[in-house]
């Protein structure tokens, strides 16, 4: 997916939401408020979980304009190397909400992002740290990585990286962000993916088509992996939102 950046930009600077057209003043505070007054997760779903008995039961994310700046100056500031950040948010039915992000101090290189212990400790204290602060009812909800030059897709140890967390901390979403792309249409280059279970057989995956002309801008490490996982996950449709209270 490719978000417009000089939109995006308007949005903030505007105070509005650009996903949509024609929306009264009315109607973007009640949007806004529906977001940021929300549970981390309503008693209903945290009961049921039904993402448990249906794979594709999440189909749609809602950025905030803010987050997306955030992963979008955190990527192009890791250059050709990949970078990698936590997700907070809420989960309503059928989707999740992402309220924030917030880069973690971990080593990358240019086919892969290593969150060693130090990365995995800063993420606890920054939770905790959140939580004592009372501002903001959220939760982790799902991580972000980089893939500089070569789109947004999950290779095999994105996949393996999300179907971990998927088991242990579900609801959890991968976004993936392509700074390279992002600098050369001036759009940002998003995508956001779930794993499915490993008995889960699908003919929904991402789309294996262009794989011969993507492979040629692919790094020889990441060649091996494009295409070849696709069925293992899906994708999520996308919508940015803006509120005042950013």
């Amino acid at each position: 997916m490719s978000i417009d950046i000089d939109k995006l930009a308007c949005a903030i600077e505007n105070k509005s939401l650009f996903a949509k057209r024609d929306r009264t003043p009315k109607t973007q505070a009640s949007i806004n408020d529906t977001f940021y007054k929300l549970p981390a997760i309503n008693e209903t779903l945290a009961r049921t979980l039904p993402w448990k008995s249906d794979p594709n039961y999440f189909r749609k994310v809602y950025i905030s304009a803010i987050a997306l700046m955030k992963m979008t100056l955190h990527a192009k500031s890791g250059g050709s190397i990949e970078v990698m950040g936590m997700i907070t948010g809420k989960i309503m039915e059928g989707a999740i909400v992402v309220m924030d992000v917030y880069a973690l101090p971990v080593e990358g290189t240019e086919t892969r992002v290593n969150a060693q212990a130090e990365g995995y400790e800063y993420m606890v204290q920054y939770l905790e740290a959140s939580k004592r602060l009372g501002t903001r009812n959220e939760n982790i909800v799902g991580w972000y990585h980089s893939h500089p030059g070569y789109g947004c897709w999950l290779s095999g140890i994105d996949v393996s990286t999300q179907a971990l967390n998927q088991n242990f901390q579900d609801p959890y979403l991968a976004l993936v962000i392509d700074p390279i792309k992002t600098a050369a249409q001036n759009k940002v280059e998003i995508g956001a993916f779930r794993t499915y279970p490993e008995d889960h057989a699908s003919s929904h995956g991402t789309s294996k088509s262009g794989v011969s002309q993507s492979l040629r801008i692919l790094p020889k490490a990441k060649r091996r992996d494009f295409g070849i996982h696709s069925d293992k996950y899906y994708s999520l449709d996308i919508e940015i939102f803006y509120s005042a209270v950013d």
